[in-house]
């Protein structure tokens, strides 16, 4: 990109690949991605190197702003201690402001003094320090400095009207101004004076261009000095303001503010923007990079009713369907992304509960037709087992419950994340599964509804959108093709499960049977009839699943069997957003064709040697082992 170590950076309008860049001295660089091109088009070439600001001809700070104005994507601006705009990228530039500082000659001096000069060209003041166009009225120009002046032009740079806040102490620096998205007359202004020992916030709004000002830092720490300030184009007087410890949020025009710090570390909040369309609000941060608040619709939402209600589900925002693989709890060990560092995938959930909840809170997602697809809750994971604490089990090794499937039960507004999967098929507990073989087929795109259940109540109902990522021309045809073979996979893989739970269930029937005889003389002739039985069993489990893989590599020496392999298959279908291959349906159709084999030779044993075993032991008049009865008990 343009610019140096510092300074703005701004892509020109429609074409990214156009950058310009400030640095010291007035150096305004323009860089072309698409031929590597880096050219200089200073709005005045002349370097100044070791001499002091009252000597140049314009005065730039080390980080003057550059901007295109909102209305015409040609309209280039940079600022000095005057305003000056380009319509040529650059290639010649007019002056259209007289200096709008206090151009105090004696803030102008060489820097360092007599024994340490130092003038690279960042040590100017009484500088222009921030600049904005109105986004409501075209050529509506304001202009702040370091030394504590604001001034707003009407026509476009024709002439300026001083408009400083009453009140606002002299050489503060304004740091941003913010024009109003809403209303013209309405701007934001943020500035600070840590730099004179005074770290009090500073933010001020007008309503009338200016003529008057107020004074909003109302819940703001008192020595939090303010960095920037904007307003959401969403939303009329929902602020926002990033401190030296972090960002506030404003609901009522900046009358009040509240902190927002959530999961951001505490660190100086240097600039923020709201993408309009996507409901993101992108945070700048001085030392700890980029972070986005990824969904700003419950702000949007919140008001007193809100506030004042015992629960509140709010609308979702529409969900958007990346691929078949939506990021999970497998995928984000896989990744090895902590909570919190990678942006959610799919739909995000806020809701709201004025006091904790007394029982249970359960989130329940429905087709439109009314049909469940699968539920959430505070106390069970989605396959109906309760939550356990979770251990420092081996990385790879996905038995452990999910934090992120657990619903929050405190007071407060909460987020949930379903990553638009049906419920996954459930493995033996001390089963092991790779990323991706076990989750369910991926929702597909149309109108989904989710409800809120508080205590066994419901709490609220919402509708929402799910969409495939616009970057995929899918077919509805295709994705259904996916969908159905995923979800028959999903059932095959449910229905094994069932049949290796079920021969444990009889294996451990038979074993504690015999082994609840102190005299095993009394059973020794069972225990002769039991090896086939239990080897038979055995066998059959051998080919429906290798119960030795336990750890990621285990597969290279413990081969696969018939679960295994489905899983595979299920990751493979839900590979992408796309019709699967013939191969996929062929290979599908074999191990249905295995599973049905093993499937009948356990029906064989369940008719043959299981009633034999049985007949013996209810010769000796003693308990007869029930296979269905191994199935309820697991």
């Amino acid at each position: 990109m343009a610019g140096g170590e510092a300074g703005y950076i701004v892509p020109q309008p429609g074409n990214s690949s156009i950058t310009f860049g400030g640095e010291y001295d007035g150096i305004l660089s323009r860089h072309d991605e698409t031929n590597e091109q880096y050219k200089y088009v200073n709005v005045h070439p002349f370097i100044n190197d070791g001499w002091g600001g009252d000597t140049w001809k314009y005065r730039f700070a080390w980080t003057f702003p550059i901007s295109y104005s909102p209305w015409n994507k040609d309209v280039l601006y940079c600022t000095s201690n005057h305003v000056h705009r380009s319509t040529n990228g650059g290639m010649s530039w007019e002056t259209i402001s007289p200096d709008l500082t206090r151009d105090d000659p004696s803030k102008q001096l060489q820097s360092g003094g007599i024994i340490t000069p130092d003038n690279t060209g960042a040590e100017i003041y009484c500088t222009i320090y921030a600049f904005a166009e109105s986004r409501v009225q075209q050529g509506l120009l304001w202009a702040g400095s370091d030394d504590g002046l604001v001034h707003v032009s009407n026509d476009n740079g024709e002439t300026w009207n001083k408009v400083t806040p009453q009140g606002l102490p002299e050489w503060t620096t304004i740091s941003i101004l913010e024009p109003s998205p809403h209303d013209a007359g309405t701007c934001f202004i943020s500035a600070h004076r840590y730099r004179l020992d005074d770290t009090k916030p500073y933010l001020y709004r007008t309503t009338d261009f200016g003529k008057t000002w107020t004074k909003i830092t109302n819940g703001i720490g008192a020595g939090d000095y303010a960095r920037c300030v904007r307003e959401d184009p969403n939303r009329k007087g929902l602020l926002y303001c990033g401190t030296e410890t972090g960002v506030y949020v404003s609901f009522n025009n900046g009358d009040s503010w509240q902190g927002m710090r959530l999961n951001l570390p505490v660190t100086p909040v240097w600039d923020m923007q709201v993408k309009k369309d996507l409901r993101e609000l992108v945070v700048a941060t001085h030392g700890r990079s980029f972070w986005v608040l990824d969904d700003l619709s419950p702000l949007y939402q919140l008001d007193n009713t809100v506030a004042n209600s015992a629960h509140h589900l709010f609308q979702p925002n529409t969900a958007i369907r990346m691929d078949g693989r939506q990021v999970s709890e497998e995928r984000a060990a896989e990744t090895q992304l902590e909570e919190g560092t990678n942006a959610p995938n799919g739909a995000i959930i806020y809701y709201y509960l004025k006091n904790a909840a007394k029982d249970e809170v359960k989130l329940v997602f429905y087709l439109l037709n009314g049909d469940s697809i699968i539920s959430f809750s505070s106390k069970t994971k989605p396959d109906g087992k309760p939550f356990v604490k979770e251990d420092d089990t081996e990385f790879f090794q996905h038995k452990k419950p999910s934090s992120r499937e657990q619903l929050n039960t405190k007071a407060g507004m909460h987020r949930f994340v379903w990553n638009l999967n049906y419920p996954a098929a459930t493995l033996p507990e001390d089963a092991y599964w790779a990323p991706g073989q076990l989750r369910g087929p991926a929702a597909l795109p149309g109108n989904y509804t989710v409800k809120l259940f508080v205590d066994g109540k419901e709490q609220g109902t919402q509708n929402f959108p799910i969409q495939l990522n616009p970057k995929v021309n899918t077919s509805e045809k295709d994705l259904m093709a996916q969908f159905n073979l995923a979800l028959q996979i999903n059932r095959k893989q449910d229905e094994l499960i069932k049949k290796v739970l079920q021969i444990r269930g009889v294996k451990k029937q038979v074993q504690d049977f015999l082994g609840s005889f102190s005299d095993s003389t009394q059973v020794s002739d069972l225990k002769k009839l039991s090896k086939p039985l239990i080897d038979s069993l055995s066998a059959i489990e051998g080919t429906l699943i290798n119960s030795k893989i336990k750890t990621y590599l285990d597969p290279l020496r413990y081969p696969n069997q018939i679960l295994e392999r489905y899983g595979y298959l299920n990751d493979f279908v839900n590979s992408s957003d796309s019709p699967p291959a013939q191969q996929m349906v062929e290979v599908f159709n074999e191990l249905n064709k295995h599973f049905a084999l093993e499937s009948k030779r356990l029906d064989n044993v369940f008719e043959t040697l299981v009633p034999a075993f049985n007949k013996a032991v209810e010769a000796k008049q003693l308990k007869v082992v029930d296979p269905q009865r191994a199935v309820k008990k697991e």
